[in-house]
């Protein structure tokens, strides 16, 4: 079974996309990429902002990455900027491993195999550690 994770704190840009990022290890050696898709949830109540992106994992890398916009989505509507501080990431991520060939000559075919992560992280100033 693979494991996916959240980096514990991720830059916030002040323009552009938001990369969100983190550890990927699909722990079978014939397994080359991966599709993530994944949520990003900050706030509470009425004031909660989600956005939902789509990454990739690819053999060597160690780290699968996404990007979202700079806003995200109120649940009654309108949409607002994520801020520095707590968010929620929940993921999914598809991996195929590969079929092989049984020890009888029969096929086994590729399979599909899912995997859902979620966790708490940390919006940070990417300029922050530039400024001390």
């Amino acid at each position: 079974m693979s494991v996916g994770k959240f980096n514990r704190e991720l830059d916030l840009p002040s323009s552009g996309r938001v990369t969100i990022k983190g550890p990927f290890d699909p722990q079978d050696s014939r397994v080359e990429s991966a599709k993530i898709l994944f949520l990003i949830v900050q706030g509470d109540g009425a004031t909660t902002l989600t956005a939902d992106g789509e990454g990739t994992w690819n053999k060597p890398s160690d780290e699968w990455s996404g990007t979202i916009e700079l806003t995200g989505k109120h649940p009654g509507g309108g949409t607002g900027p994520f801020v520095y501080g707590r968010a929620r990431g929940i993921a999914l991520s598809i991996v195929t491993k590969p079929g092989k060939v049984l020890d009888d000559g029969e096929f086994d075919p590729p399979a599909f195999e899912a995997l859902t992560w979620c966790a708490n992280f940390k919006f940070v100033d990417p300029n922050a550690a530039s400024a001390t």
